[in-house]
């Protein structure tokens, strides 16, 4: 080799300074520029020559401690265990031996090839060569320990880049992590410096140093480093002691490409599925409070499907919400799949209600609200049983009036005017009002020759009367909504306040969020029944509604026995307020006023308030003044101790606060022993379903998973 690198390239191969016939694997990194490299079969020889050579002075300590705790404390201090990495150990009868390296080393001599490394702004932090300074520590039988200290770095500054976090920066990182604590913060605290202190590694960290540190320490509690066998992991916890949490697993087909052992076979609770097809994924559930929300307030359902929350690109999230007695949206049922379409809809809801009707029968929905999208609703239809009201979120159709509207009107002032002229047809009180505004508005487009417009909305909003009846609010009257606002409220929380805005996240890592959320949904529930304040929606909604009935209180007008009419603040309009009926629990507290002591249920009035976002409007607050102050009731006896404040303790509340409560105590999480059985179920039912192929297919599955046998 030598004769012919000399003359064929001209060059010639480096002398090593020992025998040939050693293992010289320790180079000199002063010696690494020169044709001579220096190379040697241990440190020994290597602290010699460097000391003989370069006369360079190595420090040399030995110390001994009484044990290993001692040493380790050692080690720590002074952030010695920041710049060395354990190499190798070595075993004896009597002792065993461990080398601790500086982590600058190039132990076997070459540069790396690493692209990644190569193409760092600031280079590989290896040298070309060996840094002398290492800690050998020998644990004796005894247990104590011996301790020699090479000190002395050549060939490097102490460069902080090159470090690593300490243990003791590792363990109060990881306690900050694991208290909750956010990165952000923890990055803002890390930033400190005190008088006169070089920065040192702790106070250089990245938000990536944060997330490797999370990950490798497993601070989320993921199952398993697989996405999809951790999924039936959770699926699993779910599913114990008898429970049907995950009323719907479907689990892809050949989804972890290149291991065997963990590909699962197509399931629904562990069997292939009739209608979705081998590729896709579903998994949907509903926890023991989520079922007693749907069955309690299911009369009004609202359904929306949501994205970008995990890292499988067209992934969606499909959320089923109620509206509970105080107005506030209550998550009853969650899907993740890999598919939008009705058929997956369809399979989601089908499954829904037969986990439903398993137990305490059925639940009749009335109205499902949704988007202008209309698998919901068929779905619905197909699988359900029942044909409730389809109503279109307003908000949706607002915002695709005005999409169009700047698309198909020309003239600027039609423009302009459109949304207000909409929004008065959509929010019109009574069906006489709602032809009136719908005929003028059209008769005003065809005389400035808007025609496309005039089309769109006829063939896409006013083709059919029960597509008027969808979306317009004189025929909404008393169903108490208008919007999805609470779901896209949901969406928003999820999104912001438990993903932070990051989507790129683990399907397990989701779905223990989403029974986070459900969980801070109902401890909010807890906090208000338990701490009643005015800061929820409830609240917040009576008290404005109180404070506007202050201003037109002295318009109230009293028609006749239960009658009233009050005249608007803007004084171009009467609304007429009847008494309708008394609760039917002496409790009610749903839309109540302390101040006026009425509910939503004992006057009804024809405003849009009232009628269609359900709520106790200003109108209802200044008839219940105006009561108050005449001293003059139309109610009985019955009614008047009905006016007295309801009782606080409410059986239902304090029943299902118990339930939930006893849920979190009941908790069962999958250990080793039961993933270690999952998994090897799971690659059971994968290598069976192997014996059904003949071999051409098996040849073809095998090359698509790149399977190491093949």
């Amino acid at each position: 080799m030598a004769r012919h690198m000399k003359n064929k390239h001209n060059e010639e191969l480096p002398a090593f300074l020992p025998p040939d016939n050693k293992k010289c694997h320790v180079l000199c990194v002063l010696c690494s520029s020169k044709k001579v490299i220096g190379a040697f079969p241990n440190y020994l020889e290597y602290v010699g020559h460097l000391k003989e050579e370069h006369k360079v002075h190595v420090k040399e300590s030995f110390f001994n401690f009484s044990c290993r705790e001692d040493f380790e404390s050692w080690r720590t201090s002074d952030r010695r265990d920041a710049s060395y990495t354990l190499q190798t150990k070595s075993f004896k009868k009597t002792c065993t031996t461990a080398y601790f390296n500086c982590n600058r080393s190039d132990s076997k001599g070459f540069m790396s090839n690493c692209i990644k490394n190569i193409s760092k702004t600031g280079g590989s932090i290896k040298l070309k060569g060996t840094c002398p300074s290492r800690i050998v520590a020998t644990f004796l039988q005894d247990g104590s320990v011996l301790v020699k200290f090479i000190e002395t770095h050549v060939g490097h500054e102490m460069d902080v880049r090159a470090q690593r976090l300490t243990q003791n920066d590792q363990n109060y990182l990881l306690q900050q992590l694991q208290a909750g604590v956010s990165s952000d913060r923890i990055l803002k605290d890390a930033r400190n410096l005190k008088n006169g202190e070089e920065p040192s590694k702790l106070n250089l960290i990245t938000r990536n140093d944060l997330h490797n540190l999370a990950y490798r320490k497993n601070v989320d509690k993921t199952r398993h480093s697989n996405d999809f066998v951790a999924i039936s992991i959770k699926v699993n916890e779910w599913n114990s002691n008898g429970k049907n949490y995950a009323f719907l697993f479907k689990q892809m087909d050949n989804y972890c490409k290149g291991y065997l052992l963990v590909m699962v076979r197509c399931t629904v609770l562990g069997e292939t599925h009739p209608v979705l097809k081998s590729g896709d994924f579903a998994v949907a559930f509903m926890n023991g409070v989520m079922e007693r929300k749907f069955r309690e307030f299911g009369r009004i359902v609202c359904i929306d499907g949501t994205h970008g929350l995990s890292k499988y690109k067209g992934w969606e999230l499909t959320t089923l919400l109620v509206k509970d007695e105080t107005k506030a949206g209550f998550p009853v049922a969650f899907m993740v799949s890999n598919r939008k379409d009705q058929i997956m809809q369809e399979v989601f809801l089908g499954a829904l209600k037969k986990r439903m009707d398993n137990v305490e029968g059925k639940v009749l929905t009335e109205y499902i609200m949704s988007d202008d999208d209309i698998k919901y609703h068929n779905a619905w239809i197909k699988t359900m049983g029942n044909n409730p009201k389809r109503l279109i979120c307003a908000w949706h159709v607002i915002k695709n009036w005005n999409i169009q509207g700047r698309k198909k009107l020309k003239g600027q002032g039609m423009q302009k005017s459109m949304k207000k002229e909409m929004k008065k047809i959509l929010t019109a009180s009574s069906i006489e009002l709602f032809q009136k505004y719908t005929n003028e508005y059209f008769s005003q487009l065809k005389e400035e020759n808007e025609k496309e417009f005039l089309i769109y909305l006829q063939q896409h909003y006013f083709k059919s009367q029960e597509r008027i009846e969808s979306w317009a609010y004189c025929y909404r009257s008393e169903v108490g909504i208008n919007t999805n606002m609470a779901l896209e409220s949901l969406n928003r929380y999820i999104k912001k306040e438990k993903l932070k805005d990051v989507g790129y996240i683990r399907l397990e890592r989701l779905l223990d969020i989403l029974e986070e959320v459900v969980d801070d949904k109902m401890w909010k529930r807890i906090v208000s029944f338990k701490r009643p304040h005015r800061n929820t929606y409830q609240g917040r909604a009576v008290v404005k509604a109180h404070k506007k009935a202050e201003k037109v209180k002295e318009n109230v007008e009293e028609k006749g026995l239960g009658h009233f009419s009050v005249l608007s603040s803007s004084g171009d309009k009467y609304y007429n307020i009847l008494y309708k009926k008394v609760c039917i629990t002496s409790n009610c507290r749903e839309m109540f006023c302390e101040a006026c002591l009425v509910c939503i249920h004992k006057y009804s009035c024809e405003c849009v308030e009232y009628l269609v976002k359900g709520i106790t409007c200003k109108h209802v607050h200044a008839v219940a003044m105006f009561e108050k102050e005449k001293q003059k009731y139309v109610l009985d006896t019955a009614i008047e101790e009905h006016q007295e404040e309801p009782q606080k303790e409410n059986t239902t509340i304090i029943e299902e606060i118990r339930e939930f409560i006893q849920e979190r105590e009941f908790q069962h999480e999958v250990d080793s022993k039961e993933r270690k059985q999952i998994v090897i179920e799971q690659a059971s039912h994968y290598i069976n379903s192997m014996f059904n192929l003949d071999a051409d297919n098996f040849k073809d599955m095998c090359i698509q998973n790149k399977c190491l046998f093949m």
